[in-house]
């Protein structure tokens, strides 16, 4: 947030390109704007603030202790400066999501608090259903735009693996490269792709990709166990599979850190909040 309000107050939009190449250049990951002023600061890590982000509201709701609430707010806050547009995806689908899992004990809160939460999301809803709709339309301009990148990606890995039925039934094998360029980019021996997750289905192929997913259900049945932390960990896939955070560091961090919480609750290590621990 910091490097953004200092883009913001110091850059403007004709000009900032330097320092955009100095971050690109030194991998320490990319700064860009839409040009209305905003600074995305994109670094390495940043995959995990909103999952940090839906943590904090789990252990908001066992525990009900307010230093929570305030880092939620503050993750929220740095995933709006340094997150794209799936971060988003993945925060609102994980929030309404939580907010159907409490259904049972809001339907109990009459009067004022629903009253209060339905004229706020009348408010809301169109705010950023209009903000969606723009950001769609910025990043979908041109085949060289974020949008286009990723179908442009998804289209070459699918057809490298299609040259026959073994190959989309196996994949083609760990560490394939491709040799491709198109007009959008030079595919030759590149491992990176925002499509992370097709990258994986190019190697691996639908029975091995299908055999993995059945293997991460059966250890999440076993180690994380809690619906609400299965929430936080298909929200983070959510907004992974479409960029680059799919089986990387920030991957183990997040299955370490579940597994870690959910030993914990299992110890009673956490104070009950206000709901019960079959709902969560």
């Amino acid at each position: 947030m910091a490097i953004s309000l200092y883009l913001y107050s110091t850059w403007e939009v004709s000009s900032y390109l330097p320092i955009r190449h100095w971050f690109l250049n030194n991998g320490f990951g990319d700064v860009y704007t839409y040009g209305n002023g905003f600074f995305r600061v994109q670094i390495k890590g940043n995959a995990l603030i909103p999952f940090f982000a839906m943590v904090s509201n789990f252990l908001y709701l066992k525990t009900q202790q307010k230093k929570y609430r305030f880092s939620e707010a503050f993750l929220l806050l740095a995933t709006l400066f340094a997150g794209n547009f799936m971060y988003l995806i993945g925060c609102g689908f994980y929030y309404i999501c939580t907010f159907l899992m409490q259904t049972n004990y809001l339907s109990k809160v009459r009067g004022l608090k629903n009253i209060t939460l339905l004229f706020a999301s009348i408010l809301i809803i169109p705010i950023a259903v209009t903000s969606a709709v723009n950001v769609i339309e910025k990043k979908s301009t041109g085949q060289v735009s974020s949008i286009g990148t990723r179908i442009d990606q998804a289209e070459v890995l699918l057809s490298d693996m299609s040259d026959d039925v073994f190959t989309v039934l196996a994949g083609k094998g760990l560490g394939n490269t491709l040799d491709v360029t198109t007009s959008a980019r030079d595919y030759t021996g590149n491992i990176y792709f925002e499509l992370q997750g097709v990258y994986f289905l190019n190697q691996l192929g639908f029975i091995f990709l299908a055999l993995y997913i059945l293997a991460l259900f059966y250890l999440y049945s076993k180690f994380i166990y809690f619906n609400h932390l299965g929430l936080i960990y298909l929200s983070y896939v959510g907004y992974a599979i479409s960029n680059p955070y799919i089986l990387d560091t920030n991957h183990i961090i997040v299955i370490i850190t579940l597994c870690l919480l959910s030993k914990l609750i299992r110890a009673n290590m956490l104070v009950t909040g206000k709901f019960s621990r079959n709902v969560y």
